[in-house]
């Protein structure tokens, strides 16, 4: 009897941390952290935790990604940006780039370009999401919990990619209509490159309908339940993340989804 009871009790707790992680796309239904969710011991492929912030406990926060839920700390050295809406004039020669939108003939078409400062004078990113993780599973290529889709399923809420291409780089110059800049333009459909492309001349255009945000200094009070954060820094023996740098956002589409982030 008491063997039974325990297997119940096991399958409870792993269908109720599956419901859990499938609240990550509805911020607002993720307002506490079960502590039976994983708390991002898997293997990354960037050094850090992105997605929905589901609470916050003095300074640590516990961040909802699609295949894991980490705890996060911060402290007052912690670089803590928030990403805003601004016009295409504020876009400057230095800044550092990452848009979505349609290629054709050698440029793309953005429809959302993100800004962001050059870190140690670079404009450095190895993947369209600026936190160097690849296409079609997980960070790091690791197993995700029993019950999060696979076999290439988008998570409920993440954007279809089908079509899509993705420009990084250093901004050259600015006009009316568009940018131009020293970077690369890359398709999710293409796959991984065996090699890091090299940075060549690129054009961005930009349209009315063009959504365009920019990193911001902020503070410890954008860290709130119900906004999307992308945190990096080193994580300890039981994956915590001690944070050097969080960028905080709204969700899209109430989804934290696929979020273009700036180059790191």
């Amino acid at each position: 009897m008491t063997r039974n009871l325990r297997a119940l009790s096991v399958g409870v707790v792993a269908i109720a941390a599956v419901l859990t992680m499938s609240a990550c796309g509805s911020s607002s239904e993720a307002t506490s952290a079960p502590a039976e969710m994983p708390t991002g011991g898997q293997q990354r492929s960037f050094p850090g935790a992105d997605g929905l912030i589901a609470s916050v406990a003095g300074a640590t926060l516990q961040v909802q990604g699609t295949d894991a839920q980490t705890a996060v700390t911060y402290a007052g050295s912690t670089a803590i940006t928030k990403t805003t809406t601004v016009a295409l004039d504020s876009v400057k020669s230095g800044d550092c780039v990452t848009a979505t939108g349609t290629e054709e003939g050698g440029v793309l078409t953005a429809s959302s370009l993100r800004v962001s400062a050059p870190v140690d004078g670079s404009c450095s990113a190895s993947g369209p999401d600026g936190a160097g993780r690849g296409q079609g599973g997980p960070p790091g290529g690791g197993t995700p919990p029993s019950g999060i889709p696979g076999g290439g399923e988008r998570p409920s809420g993440a954007p279809d990619m089908a079509g899509m291409n993705f420009a990084i780089g250093t901004v050259t110059g600015v006009t009316a209509n568009g940018l131009s800049v020293n970077g690369r333009i890359m398709s999710p459909s293409a796959g991984q490159p065996s090699s890091a492309p090299a940075d060549t001349a690129i054009s961005i255009a930009t349209a009315a309908t063009t959504t365009i945000t920019k990193d911001v200094k902020s503070s410890a009070s954008a860290l709130v339940v119900g906004q999307c954060a992308r945190a990096l820094g080193t994580a300890d023996e039981k994956g915590t993340i001690a944070a050097t740098s969080i960028n905080v956002s709204a969700p899209v589409d109430g989804s934290c989804g696929m979020r273009l982030g700036a180059p790191r």
